[in-house]
């Protein structure tokens, strides 16, 4: 497996380039109306309820971001890039350099002051609302409408209501953004569900009656709904050539719809095959979160969505979830470790042997592989076993909540969700304990009655 993030920083020593592309192309807009340099960082840069686009873009925090990448540093909040490339896996700050590297003479053009003039976002990443018509265990209120109910009895809900405009006045910011739409390269449509928002439709029929089509449109979606209201999206995007759909997909069958809950697993197969049907032009493809929930059953995932012609070879793409811990498959403890070690290994046997017969290329083979394998080195990089009694804590909760048995759909958990202690090795001394102090009991009850 090849050292992701040595190959990045050699390339970037070589060639002088900055450090993450984001703050030269990139416009990113969050929770509360907030802007980040991009998705990985929670930290805010300005606010778009509050500021300007172009007191943003050119705004003091910006412009010292693109002083520290211009000079090839990290800033300290881009550690999730640096964990990733540290496991092997492609960041996003060596995405956006693969994808936006062409626009480097922007870097070059960058003031003393770090303001720009050539420069322009024209990756747009947007999110206005939290609305969302899935309640995924390892979501949360701040990014899904639907899970308020639920929070509001686990006490854990961010707002008064369940649905959360994080753009306040969506019209006229859409008005603002209408200045860059015409040297827009990319936009990224997520969520909440970004398939039932009606800024989504929006800013695709702005494009369209502008006639700007060389657009590229990218989706992360739960896939549920390809109509709202009376628009068909479908339809829309048959309008562009260039659409990526990435639907999030986090299990199969009965474990599919415990993890993200509302889920139809039926009614997904049937949107995936209508996609390819009606628009085969899109690149479709599937992002799983690997966590604790899904992460044994993964190669039947893997197996089912490549046989069944759901998705094609490569097109299958492996995040490990960081937050919450509790759900991060670095707490598993040491035993359930080593098995799906041995687990993930195998399956990247059978990727193997189904390269062999398909005769897929060398090198999407050793790709698909090495994503198992970089899932092994995350899973060791760490021990988080201190999370266990919160695992069980939640799951116990949502439980009784939603009236579901994790570990009846996914058995491999059960010792976690019933003994978390003994499952950490942790509680090992307790039951000895228990079990000397019973073992004395006995003995003292059983000389009483002789």
């Amino acid at each position: 497996m090849s050292d992701a993030s040595g190959d990045a920083d050699d390339l970037r020593e070589a060639s002088g380039a900055p450090y993450c592309m984001a703050p030269w192309v990139h416009l990113h807009v969050t929770g509360g109306g907030n802007v980040t340099p991009c998705c990985r960082i929670a930290k805010p840069l300005a606010n778009i309820n509050r500021d300007g686009l172009p007191d943003i873009w050119n705004g003091a925090a910006m412009r010292r971001l693109r002083l520290r990448f211009r000079s090839g540093d990290m800033d300290p909040l881009c550690w999730r890039c640096r964990s990733h490339e540290e496991t092997g896996i492609e960041s996003y700050r060596q995405l956006l350099t693969r994808r936006f590297g062409h626009h480097r003479d922007w870097v070059d053009e960058t003031g003393a002051d770090g303001s720009v003039t050539t420069a322009r976002p024209i990756y747009w990443d947007i999110r206005f609302s939290n609305i969302c018509n899935f309640r995924c265990r390892t979501c949360w209120h701040g990014a899904s409408s639907r899970w308020y109910g639920d929070a509001v009895k686990l006490g854990t809900q961010v707002a008064d209501t369940p649905v959360i405009q994080n753009v306040q006045n969506s019209a006229q910011f859409l008005d603002a953004l209408q200045t860059f739409a015409p040297d827009v390269e990319e936009i990224v449509f997520a969520g909440g569900e970004p398939l039932i928002t009606d800024e989504h439709y929006r800013i695709l029929e702005g494009l369209i009656a502008r006639g700007i089509d060389g657009v590229k449109l990218r989706y992360v979606t739960n896939l549920s709904e390809l109509r709202y209201r009376r628009t068909d999206v479908v339809a829309l995007w048959n309008k562009f050539p260039d659409v990526e759909v990435n639907a999030s997909l986090d299990g199969i069958g009965a474990r599919g719809e415990l993890v993200r809950k509302d889920l139809s697993w039926p009614r997904f197969q049937q949107n995936v095959h209508r996609i390819r049907a009606e628009a085969p032009h899109v690149l479709f493809g599937v992002d799983m979160t690997v966590s604790v929930l899904n992460l044994f059953q993964l190669p039947q995932i893997q197996q089912t969505l490549l046989e069944e012609g759901l998705v094609e070879d490569g097109r299958l793409d492996l995040r490990p979830l960081h937050d919450p811990a509790h759900y991060n498959i670095k707490m598993l403890p040491r035993a359930m470790k080593v098995r799906a070690a041995g687990m993930l290994h195998r399956q990247a046997d059978w990727i193997a042997d189904r390269g062999a017969r398909l005769g897929l290329p060398d090198t999407m083979v050793s790709g698909e592989r090495e994503k198992l394998e970089t899932l092994v080195t995350f899973m060791n990089a760490e021990d988080l076993s201190e999370h266990l009694l919160a695992f069980s804590r939640v799951t116990r909760s949502l439980d009784r909540l939603r009236d579901e048995q994790v570990a009846d759909i996914c058995p491999e958990l059960r010792p976690l969700v019933e003994r978390p202690l003994l499952a950490s090795g942790r509680g090992s001394m307790r039951l000895l304990r228990s079990k000397l102090v019973g073992a004395v009991n006995r003995a003292a009850r059983g000389t009483a009655r002789s």
